[in-house]
């Protein structure tokens, strides 16, 4: 994987149309296919094009599904939605609350300084993703000041709630969820020992908590763990 983005960024794929792929686009396809096991056929399959057949047409199918609002089809939202907003709304959330924007009060020479020297450390990370996350660094640069909500959210006595965490989501890492239960004092687990982006749509364990939860009011003594289903 590592290879075949290395040479793409060198020498890009070229789709219909004219359209280029190069490696760090594959290497965002490959990242949109991991957020669900659904998914993973198509993205075995549109790798095999690229590394076969030269063919990118596979992977760009991948990078526009990041594009589309869950369940609705490109034709149905006519000129109004821009084909960016889903990416440009997680910006603005994501910025909000982060009060450790670090490269924000920096000046351009700065920021770019402090992104090359990062640039090592986020390689050596992961050879693959490494280089296209370092950017986000600098995603919130020159937005307004994010808030310090969330890391605020420890409240002892804080009324019970339920935390669903999933073992292998590629996005939001199940520690997270463990920090988040222990940060509130009062909540209680449903560990999701499976694969992919969130746990409720893809586990009939997980919905039974959750269902219970949210309709009955009634949380289970204690932590849960729920098999993967996939």
């Amino acid at each position: 994987m590592a290879a075949l983005i290395e040479r793409l960024d060198h020498e890009p794929l070229v789709g219909a149309g004219g359209a280029e792929l190069a490696g760090q686009l594959t290497e965002s396809a490959v990242g949109q296919a991991l957020f669900s096991r659904a998914l993973w056929p198509d993205l075995a399959d549109a790798l095999a094009m690229a590394e076969r057949d030269g063919d990118p047409a596979g992977l760009f199918r991948l990078l526009d599904l990041a594009l589309e609002p869950e369940g609705e089809e490109p034709q149905s939202r006519g000129d109004q939605i821009p084909a960016d907003n889903p990416g440009a709304a997680l910006m603005a959330v994501n910025c909000a609350d982060n009060p450790d924007r670090f490269l924000d009060q920096a000046s351009p020479a700065a920021a770019q300084k402090e992104v090359t020297r990062l640039e090592e450390e986020f390689r050596k990370a992961s050879a693959g993703f490494g280089p296209n996350l370092l950017g986000l660094a600098l995603t919130c640069y020159g937005r307004p000041a994010g808030t310090d909500f969330i890391q605020k959210i420890d409240r002892p006595g804080a009324p019970p709630m339920l935390l669903v965490g999933t073992r292998g989501d590629p996005a939001t890492a199940f520690e997270w969820t463990q920090e988040t239960a222990e940060r509130l004092g009062s909540a209680v687990v449903v560990d999701y020992r499976g694969e992919g982006h969130t746990g409720y749509l893809f586990s009939s364990c997980v919905r039974g908590y959750v269902n219970h939860f949210l309709l009955d009011g009634q949380l289970p003594a204690g932590n849960r763990t729920c098999p993967d289903e996939g």
